[in-house]
């Protein structure tokens, strides 16, 4: 799909964004028609009711669910390794250097959108790493994205249980707007409907402009309404204001505090898969404080193998760093201090417990 848009141009796409805004108006539009004033005006409070208890909600909710089962985390890793293709996001940093590489990410030329860029700029000034840990920009940037992910999947599903059962009780609450005098006033109707598309649209470009849903490079919605010269500044007023409210009502030092995690408690030392007698390969990887020595053997070919990684330990998982570039991670069990194991070798998906 990231192909295909890449080959159509941004006045294109500018095009289609617009037509696809008038559309979901004039559908509004033609609906509240239909209903009348009546059912217009019932459906925009039991939208408005819905959204507004979902945006309130949302915030406290996820905060509930960290607590249950860590939910801000589950896309964690798909953004770290999107983040990991960028060197400048994957330098190892703490708390003497972090305000040195956060200047160095402002200055850079990287090759991501001005939007996301500017968002996540914002949130490294609001952010900061705990003392004696590391981390890299790359957690921190993974960890604020997988939150606002996670932030806008449970408010949607908020939206549509109140939806649900609020229109399930004006049902019951309003039967006589059913009546035959329902049709009247059309044109009112229409423009409170109208009204209800319209936040809607607001929504949409809020979500697209807040998560990256067509990936890490390309502001499509911000390149197509400046080709098009339409809603270029209604466009930037929007995500201008919303990442504004984002910055102010979200403690992001607080929710990316997870993007750095202590190293007390993990057991350095040799680790092995020794006690499994048939494996394909004998494996050993060493945990330093700042280091991750593997080394591997087939025990067919007795071809032999070895790297060297720095590593930071965050959401439980040792990701694997070389030359500045992502390599890969491995989760980390502290409940009985063992790895799993997992890398390609002999172009195969290996999977051990090391111990």
């Amino acid at each position: 799909m990231l192909n295909q848009l890449n080959e159509v141009s941004s006045t294109m796409i500018g095009i289609i964004s617009i037509a696809l805004i008038a559309i979901i108006l004039f559908i509004f539009l033609i609906i509240g028609f239909k209903r009348g004033l009546k059912s217009a005006l019932t459906n925009f409070l039991i939208f408005a009711v819905s959204i507004t208890l979902a945006v309130l909600l949302a915030k406290p909710l996820l905060s509930l669910f960290d607590k249950m089962f860590g939910f801000s985390m589950v896309f964690f890793n798909t953004f770290m390794i999107k983040f990991g293709e960028y060197q400048s996001l994957n330098i190892q940093v703490n708390s003497t250097n972090y305000l040195t590489a956060v200047v160095n990410f402002k200055n850079s030329d990287i090759a991501i959108s001005s939007t996301l860029k500017n968002f996540l700029s914002n949130v490294f000034d609001n952010s900061s790493v705990r003392d004696g840990t590391t981390t890299t920009l790359g957690a921190v940037a993974s960890n604020t994205i997988s939150y606002m992910v996670a932030l806008f999947v449970v408010g949607f599903v908020l939206f549509i249980v109140i939806f649900t059962l609020c229109s399930f009780i004006f049902r019951i609450v309003f039967k006589k707007f059913n009546n035959s005098d329902n049709k009247t006033f059309k044109p009112i109707g229409a423009i409170i409907n109208l009204i209800e598309g319209f936040i809607l649209n607001i929504v949409l470009i809020i979500t697209m402009s807040s998560l990256p849903v067509f990936g890490l490079t390309t502001d499509y919605l911000a390149n197509g309404f400046e080709s098009t010269k339409v809603l270029n500044e209604p466009y930037q007023f929007i995500i201008n204001t919303e990442q504004s409210i984002y910055l102010k009502t979200i403690d992001f030092n607080v929710v990316n505090s997870k993007a750095s995690q202590s190293k007390d408690n993990l057991a350095y030392g040799n680790y092995t898969n020794s006690d499994i007698t048939d494996a394909e390969f004998s494996v050993s990887v060493t945990i330093t404080l700042t280091d991750i020595i593997e080394n591997y053997i087939n025990n067919s070919t007795h071809e032999i193998g070895a790297n060297t990684y720095t590593y930071i330990l965050t959401n439980n998982t040792m990701y694997l760093y070389k030359d500045n570039k992502l390599q890969g991670y491995w989760k980390y069990n502290f409940s009985n201090n063992s790895i799993n194991y997992k890398t390609t070798l002999g172009g195969k998906t290996i999977t051990y417990e090391l111990k």
